[in-house]
């Protein structure tokens, strides 16, 4: 899913893009195309996990046990990338919904992980397994991808679980938010 470089950038884009500690970085939260390299960025990462992940669901559903589950120790039976996966995820989704948001001249909403209303915000609509899926991923970006367990209550995981049909129906969210975003004119790189 990689991104061209910033060397493709206009010089419009580049009064907002610094290189700061060797990385590249837009200094307004405002630009729909700073919140493009992110959602690409994040995009990128969580397909290497997702193809990781369904690699290993593939194996068991034939009975065949990913060599993690032959180190003789047990914790490596419990350490999988599904929740650092849908945590990346969650993150793109994020990301593209604020570029949306930017792209409308709106002020993206940089408080929150709650994806249907980001959503909601940059006017995108959601399908029912969508929202679901939204729903499930915020829980991954709040805490499930980070954390051993919940920090309050009210985060309490809710028990939703991810299979393929989840990241099959990421995929499809994403590009079709991505390809929007690209189409908005706020985007030409």
């Amino acid at each position: 899913m990689g991104c061209r470089d910033f060397k493709s950038m206009t010089d419009e884009h580049l009064h907002t893009y610094v290189i700061k500690d060797g990385m590249g970085h837009f200094t307004d939260g405002r630009s729909a195309q700073g919140w493009y390299v992110s959602a690409r960025s994040l995009g990128a990462a969580a397909d290497v996990l997702i193809d990781h992940q369904l690699t290993e669901w593939r194996e068991i559903s034939k009975g065949e046990w990913p060599a993690r589950f032959h180190t003789g120790r047990s914790i490596d039976a419990f350490i999988g990338v599904h929740g650092p996966a849908a945590m990346l995820c969650a993150f793109a989704l994020e990301s593209v919904f604020k570029g949306l948001a930017a792209s409308m001249r709106k002020r993206p909403s940089t408080d929150t992980h709650m994806l249907v209303r980001l959503a909601a915000d940059a006017s995108f609509p959601l399908d029912d397994d969508e929202v679901q899926l939204c729903t499930a991923l915020t829980e991954y970006a709040i805490y499930l991808g980070r954390y051993p367990e919940a920090k309050h209550q009210r985060h309490q995981h809710n028990g939703t679980a991810l299979g393929e049909r989840t990241f099959e129906i990421y995929g499809a969210l994403f590009s079709r938010a991505e390809t929007l975003l690209r189409g908005s004119g706020q985007v030409d790189f």
